[in-house]
């Protein structure tokens, strides 16, 4: 069931829940800790403005799942990457990572988009 955890005695309280993932002997269950869920509503929150800002500018939502989905592969595996290489530990992200492979891989996307598809991602105005 998933619920608040508590903390062993000791231990710093940065659990923000547990769900159960496979049933052996005893349940073992899968940890969700503050900062993962800080995480998953940032991307969500991140993704879902976008949408509103570029389909008000009547740019075509196809060329907007492709970019976000392009763009959301290569960040969020980049972000435990940079993690792994700058700060030598293997458990952990950093928004970082995702933000600079981002700035990085954006342009060159949009680019080959326009190339492959139509002008998707260019503004389409009304006369």
């Amino acid at each position: 069931m998933v619920g608040v955890s508590t903390p062993a005695p000791g231990k710093m309280a940065d659990h923000g829940g547990r769900a159960p993932a496979k049933k052996g002997q005893g349940w073992q269950g899968l940890n969700l800790t503050y900062y993962g869920v800080l995480c998953a509503n940032a991307y969500t929150a991140a993704v879902v403005l976008f949408l509103i800002l570029a389909t008000s500018a009547r740019i075509s939502l196809t060329g907007l799942c492709v970019f976000i989905t392009a763009v959301l592969a290569v960040c969020q595996p980049a972000s435990r990457i940079v993690a792994r290489v700058v700060e030598k530990k293997k458990g952990t992200l950093t928004v970082g990572g995702a933000v600079f492979s981002g700035i990085l891989v954006s342009p060159p996307l949009v680019y080959l988009i326009n190339r492959v598809f139509e002008p998707v991602m260019a503004i389409r105005y009304r006369h």
